[in-house]
């Protein structure tokens, strides 16, 4: 019986691993933009106005503001239903990863899609460069199927607690040096109060746009707690070889897949600082299951 570990180096299995990380990317970049517009754009302008009392970047300023109020709400649900669709191939690729490694179907993922759009996403990505999502998932050949299924699963949730982690602290870091700066110019120049006032009010307003991007990740990393607490529970069973583990592992997997569908998405810079750092300690953390 074939391993998660080969089966996911399939090229169907890695056309199905491109293409959800294209839709996810598309997601990232829709609402980096949405971000330049809402936050950055109008900061600019607003700053324009205050040091140059222009009308007519007054007239675009207000036009722009009255854009984003009456788009904002539809274009969030643009981006869940692509988030949405990110998330049901990803658990299509798993659901055929753990339900061939385990010889049954145990994660109910295969009837998120018909074969013909199947076909569709993987034709969509079939001339991309597929390099980048070879072994996926660290190699737990040596162990049972339900431990490759699980260990696997704690894959995908170590890497985004820890990049969560990392995103607020950069978050915080950033926000600290735009502080600093605001600080530092507020002493050193000689602008006037209302030069001042305007500054501030903009940088309230990043600080405010930065401070949802940071609720919206608590959230997210108090729902990872919960499922990280499903999973050792999970793994107490697995390593016991208690009966009915089939079912946990189903359940573990519903939820990454509700925190997939749901979850704030870190941004793509974020994942590339740190992804070499963290497949060396996933690929290490799988060498010692092993042994």
């Amino acid at each position: 019986m074939t391993s998660v570990f080969e089966k996911q180096n399939e090229p169907e299995m890695q056309m199905l691993l491109c293409a959800q990380r294209k839709e996810y990317s598309r997601v990232k970049k829709g609402e980096l933009w949405l971000f330049i517009v809402s936050v950055v754009i109008i900061t600019g302008f607003t700053l324009w106005v205050a040091f140059t009392d222009d009308p007519d970047i007054m007239s675009i300023l207000t036009i722009l503001n009255m854009v984003i109020i009456f788009s904002r709400e539809k274009i969030k649900i643009f981006f869940d239903g692509k988030q949405e669709h990110a998330a049901k191939i990803q658990q299509y690729f798993d659901s055929c990863c753990y339900n061939d490694v385990y010889g049954k179907k145990i994660i109910d993922g295969q009837s998120l899609f018909s074969n013909s759009e199947i076909a569709e996403i993987q034709a969509k990505v079939k001339n991309e460069n597929l390099a980048p999502f070879v072994n996926w998932y660290s190699d737990y050949r040596n162990r049972s199927s339900e431990e490759q299924i699980l260990y696997s699963q704690k894959e995908n949730l170590s890497w985004d607690c820890k990049l969560r982690y990392f995103y607020k602290n950069t978050i915080i870091s950033i926000l600290i040096l735009i502080l600093a700066g605001l600080i530092f110019y507020g002493i050193k120049s000689d602008a006037t109060i209302g030069k001042i006032c305007a500054l501030t009010s903009c940088f309230l307003v990043i600080v405010e746009s930065a401070w949802d991007c940071i609720l919206r990740n608590k959230k997210d990393l108090g729902r990872l707690e919960k499922i990280f607490e499903e999973f050792k529970e999970t793994e107490k069973e697995v390593c016991a070889n208690k009966k009915g583990v089939q079912k946990k592992l189903s359940d573990l997997q519903n939820m990454i897949f509700v925190h997939r569908k749901e979850c704030f998405l870190v941004p793509d810079f974020i994942y590339n600082l740190r992804k070499n750092a963290y497949q060396k300690i996933a690929d290490a953390t799988a060498e010692r299951l092993n042994k």
